[in-house]
């Protein structure tokens, strides 16, 4: 079983991966939430979206507590965690997120299982 860190990288690698052919070119800037992990740690997962990402964009740091636009990243995240595990909020949490899902104004990448 991964670490939680290696899912979180694996994410983040994912939603570059599926997001970045969508710019035609533009440059991009990806903003990872770094409240939760070390920073030295989290220095070494923003090295590797920056690979990713190559020229076309920056990948930077940023305390979501601090920062209103990855805070709302954050939340979203969790109410999607919330939804896919089941948890008891869920049904409430999908009947909010559901029109922003329709409109498209949120996507969700569907991910498969890796053994």
């Amino acid at each position: 079983m991964p670490s939680d860190l290696a899912l979180y990288g694996a994410l983040l690698n994912s939603a570059v991966g599926h997001w970045l052919p969508e710019t035609g070119g533009v440059c991009t800037d990806v903003v990872i939430d770094d409240g939760r992990y070390d920073p030295k740690i989290l220095s070494l997962v923003r090295e590797e979206i920056q690979v990713g990402l190559g020229q076309w964009g920056r990948a930077s740091l940023a305390d979501s507590r601090r920062s209103d636009g990855v805070q709302i990243a954050d939340v979203i995240a969790n109410s999607l965690f919330n939804i896919a595990v089941k948890s008891p909020r869920a049904a409430r949490i999908e009947r909010i997120i559901e029109p922003m899902l329709a409109s498209k104004a949120i996507r969700v990448a569907e991910l498969t299982q890796v053994s």
